[in-house]
């Protein structure tokens, strides 16, 4: 199977498996768009490679293999992400399509070179820290993205999902970057998400499209000033 394809279907279950629940086929077609047929083969040859734990009925989860693999191409990307931005001043609208390019072609030498050069401790243009390990994975099973979030919850951004240039350049200039504490607000009446921006108090209307591609995480038992010097101190 191409690598490329393995990697997709691996990265759509990381993104829509939570703690250990495993992922329908259903939901993976709708993600990958695909029909679900295409997704249950795909689903058995995974299986039979050991990256996915595949149970007729009940779906797929990663195995402890599928999820090294799949932290090891976010590690890569957001890297390579971070040092186009930092080196070559490429701006945080346009760096994703870049990396998207460069991925297949890099080496994993050349990604620990460059994570030593950018001391890998950081954050990526549109997400959370590139250095990867088994916390961050812990971390990133209690995301979900900001359109399922109820009405009255406090969330932190974690990541921008690929998208659009102008959606990203859009929530960037509207400040819904990683890091940023957001009140979620009532839907307007046209269906898009209202969400307030904890640390400026603005409020900024986001097209339902574009909230699905923002992974947020909830802030639990803490005030507004708490929340407003936790986005602060990052």
């Amino acid at each position: 199977m191409d690598e490329s394809k393995v990697d997709g279907y691996l990265m759509a279950i990381y993104r829509l498996q939570h703690t250990d629940r495993r992922v329908p086929p259903s939901a993976i077609a709708a993600e990958r768009g695909v029909t679900s047929p295409t997704v249950t083969r795909t689903l058995q040859c995974l299986d039979e490679e050991e990256l996915v734990d595949y149970e007729r009925y009940r779906g797929a989860r990663l195995t402890a293999s599928g999820e090294r693999r799949v932290l090891a191409a976010l590690r890569r990307r957001r890297l390579l992400e971070r040092f186009l931005t930092e080196e070559f001043g490429y701006d945080r609208s346009e760096v994703h399509d870049e990396a998207d390019a460069l991925v297949p072609h890099v080496s994993e030498q050349f990604v620990d070179r460059i994570a030593a050069r950018l001391e890998s401790q950081s954050v990526g243009p549109h997400d959370a820290p590139v250095a990867l390990v088994e916390s961050t994975a812990r971390r990133e099973r209690a995301l979900q993205s900001l359109a399922q979030c109820e009405q009255g919850a406090t969330v932190v951004v974690s990541a921008v999902e690929d998208q659009s240039l102008e959606t990203l350049a859009s929530l960037s200039k509207s400040g819904v970057v990683p890091g940023t504490a957001l009140d979620v607000l009532e839907p307007t009446s046209t269906g898009e998400l209202t969400v307030e921006v904890s640390e400026t108090g603005e409020q900024v209307s986001i097209p339902a499209d574009a909230g699905s591609a923002v992974s947020v995480a909830y802030v639990a038992d803490e005030s507004t000033h708490d929340r407003r010097q936790h986005t602060e101190a990052r």
